[in-house]
C-alpha cells in the first residue's frame, strides 16, 4: 500500500514537540473552527498547526542517502547529462511529480533518473529564490 505523507513547517515552534528545524511530516488536515481555516499535520500522538504554503507531499522516492523526497524539495542529480539542481513540482495537468531544472526551467519525470545519483540539498521554502520554479 503506497503511504500518502506530508511534510510542512510549523507556525509556532515548541521547544517541546518540535523539531528544532521547524519541519514536521505526517499526515494532512484541513479544519474549520471559529470561522477560521486551520491546516495541521498530524503525527500520533502530536498535532502542528503549519503554514500551508510550505506543505509538500512524499513523492514515494529516496535519495541516495535515503532521505525521503518531498514536493518542493531541490535536488542535485550528479549524473550525466542530468548534472543540475531540479526542484520537485506537482505537475496538475499531467497528475504526476515532475523535476523542474533550475537553470532552464525545462523539466523531466522521475522515471528520467537513477536516484542512486541524485541529494536533496533543500527546499523552496528555506531557499525562496527556487519558489520560482
Amino acid at each position: 500500500m503506497r503511504e500518502i505523507q506530508f511534510r510542512a513547517k510549523c507556525v509556532d515552534i515548541d521547544e517541546q514537540s518540535t523539531p528544532s528545524d521547524g519541519w514536521v511530516e505526517g499526515y494532512y488536515r484541513l479544519d474549520v473552527s471559529g470561522g477560521k481555516l486551520c491546516h495541521y499535520i498530524f503525527n500520533c500522538p502530536m498535532e502542528w498547526e503549519i503554514d500551508p504554503n510550505s506543505l509538500g507531499q512524499f513523492t514515494g522516492l529516496f535519495d541516495r542517502n535515503g532521505r525521503a523526497i518531498y514536493e518542493g524539495d531541490v535536488i542535485h542529480a550528479e549524473s550525466l547529462p542530468w548534472f543540475a539542481d531540479y526542484v520537485v513540482k506537482w505537475d496538475v495537468i499531467g497528475a504526476r511529480f515532475i523535476l523542474v531544472n533550475t537553470e532552464s526551467g525545462g523539466y523531466l519525470t522521475p522515471r528520467d533518473f537513477n536516484f542512486d545519483y541524485v541529494e536533496v540539498i533543500g527546499n523552496t521554502t528555506d531557499n525562496l529564490e527556487l519558489a520560482k520554479y
